[in-house]
């Protein structure tokens, strides 16, 4: 079930900031509620990427947001090209060194591996984080539809995944999902629209 990602109407004061990270930096909970939903998939990805179990990617996931609360006021977009996913990627990179550290701690402790043979063992975690952004661009767009699912018919939707996502072409679009290829142009205008209008600048639709 889709989670209402609705600000309260107590915390709609047109005073404050409209941003989403503005918020969360008021202590906004229906703002950092957003934030994780949006982003803990693609937290995920790069756990597991880098060579986390599924169980070990969700408790990093969850250090990951943590750290995320504690020091979203840090935040600051200081030249151009910065971006949140940006800076919650360094923040992702630390916490999974931090894993692979402790985990390295344990092992060493009970005289499981030399130290370095399990220094070997450690993925090249530059090489994990590279900046593949087209793919981390698909996992957000995937998890944004799934938020706004139900504002869309299913016949749009699928038009948004199989064009944006998959990157199939207009015209295979229209006749996998049997409509026409202005329907398909209309149906991602009008997503794309309602995703800034609902995450504003996590996204960096700009």
């Amino acid at each position: 079930m889709v989670k209402d990602l609705s600000v309260p109407q107590d915390e709609c004061d047109s005073t404050l900031p409209t941003s989403v990270i503005d918020r969360a930096r008021r202590g906004d909970s229906a703002a950092f509620q957003k934030i994780t939903l949006l982003y803990s998939g693609l937290v995920y990805h790069w756990c597991r990427t880098a060579g986390l179990s599924p169980e070990d990617s969700e408790d990093v996931g969850q250090r990951v947001f943590l750290s995320i609360c504690r020091s979203i006021g840090g935040f600051q977009r200081e030249k151009s090209g910065d971006s949140f996913r940006g800076w919650l990627r360094v923040v992702a990179r630390s916490r999974i060194v931090d894993h692979f550290r402790e985990q390295a701690n344990r092992e060493l402790a009970i005289g499981g591996t030399s130290f370095l043979e399990h220094v070997a063992s450690i993925p090249d975690i530059k090489e994990v984080f590279s900046d593949d952004s087209r793919r981390e661009t698909c996992i957000l767009y995937e998890r944004a539809v799934q938020l706004l699912h139900g504002e869309f018919s299913e016949q749009d939707n699928k038009a948004f995944q199989l064009l944006v996502v998959d990157g199939l072409t207009p015209k295979e679009v229209a006749e996998r999902v049997g409509i026409s290829i202005n329907s398909v142009y209309i149906a991602k205008s009008r997503i794309l629209k309602r995703m800034r209008d609902e995450f504003e600048d996590l996204m960096g639709f700009d």
